[in-house]
């Protein structure tokens, strides 16, 4: 799926993705404000994130998999929780 560079940044970020030396994706969380909550909600539109308390996202599996680079993984336990972010977003 094409996202835009604004998205997959925001995306990238949420996971640690930006910062990964080892291509390992090791939280999953992004507080927004401004333009940011305007692209965390539309990623929520998408099915790529579910937002809590108004202003924090957390990306689904769907996100991941649209912003991630050839072999970039999430860490396990963040994996196990994406899932049950997956679940919420259905």
């Amino acid at each position: 799926m094409q996202i835009t560079t604004e998205k997959r940044h925001f995306i990238r970020h949420a996971l640690g993705l930006n910062q990964a030396q080892n291509g390992i994706g090791y939280r999953n969380r992004f507080c927004a404000g401004g333009r940011d909550q305007v692209t965390g909600e539309t990623l929520v539109g998408k099915g790529m994130a579910v937002v809590f308390d108004g202003n924090w996202f957390v990306i689904t599996t769907k996100g991941f998999n649209a912003a991630r680079n050839g072999r970039e993984r999430m860490d396990t336990e963040e994996a196990a929780r994406m899932k049950r972010i997956d679940q919420r977003a259905a």
